[in-house]
């Protein structure tokens, strides 16, 4: 009886999870190309991807690392700052929600329980 159970219970997700995938597929709205029409011949423009950014070509594609697509990089903008300088847009800041606070030298303290036995050295 616990046999038919397990079969009966596995053999349900299995259903379950192949009809949410094809229901998901058919749902799915269809992603317009934000590429199409638009003529990358007469740019020069330098694409890299997103996980990869020491990864810089001529050309749209896919990164040869992650097989992520390659998204165009704004050459001109913040090209004085150095490598370790992060510039975000207004909205991207909001979304972030990244919260700052004044950097103080103290001592850190903690209290650490700890279970053991002292012997001689």
């Amino acid at each position: 009886m616990n046999n038919k159970l397990i079969s009966y219970t596995l053999g349900g997700a299995a259903v379950l999870i192949l009809l949410s995938f094809f229901i998901g597929r058919w749902t799915a709205p269809e992603v317009s190309d934000p590429q199409a029409g638009h003529d990358h011949a007469s740019e020069s423009e330098i694409w890299t991807c997103s996980m990869h950014p020491q990864v810089q070509q001529s050309e749209p594609g896919k990164c040869p690392i992650c097989g992520m697509d390659l998204i165009p990089l704004n050459a001109d903008q913040n090209a004085n700052d150095g490598p370790r300088t992060l510039s975000m847009s207004e909205s991207s800041r909001a979304l972030a929600d990244i919260q700052t606070t004044l950097v103080e030298k103290r001592f850190p303290e903690a209290e650490i329980r700890l279970v053991g036995k002292l012997d001689y050295d």
